[in-house]
């Protein structure tokens, strides 16, 4: 029996440091690729207002993403759609996760 519960213990550790690890790869490449956006707003897109200026950003965070994304039916101004923009969102976190595997590690 307390064999069962100490193995039960170290599986509940283990599921929770891989959430943990999860939860910060995510909050890592969220910050990249948000890094991104600031600098497209105040430097390629800030002739626009910013409810104009979706296309633009999104766009000039990532045009591999944009084009699969929002090309073929781009956002009208002030447009949210929470569908494309998850989507969007998920492939930012994919090009940020091969981006860095690409990078040579110190």
């Amino acid at each position: 029996m307390l064999a069962v519960l100490i193995a039960l213990l170290i599986i509940f550790n283990v599921v929770v440091a891989q959430t943990h690890n999860y939860k910060n790869n995510i909050a890592r490449l969220d910050r990249q690729w948000k890094s991104r956006k600031a600098n497209c707003e105040k430097e390629q897109c800030s002739a626009l207002i910013p409810e104009e200026a979706y296309n633009c950003v999104n766009e000039c965070i990532s045009k591999l993403c944009y084009d699969e994304i929002y090309a073929s039916n781009p956002l009208e101004d002030g447009e949210v759609d929470t569908a494309r923009s998850r989507s969007f969102t998920n492939c930012l976190r994919k090009e940020e996760k091969n981006m860095a595997k690409k990078k040579p590690r110190k």
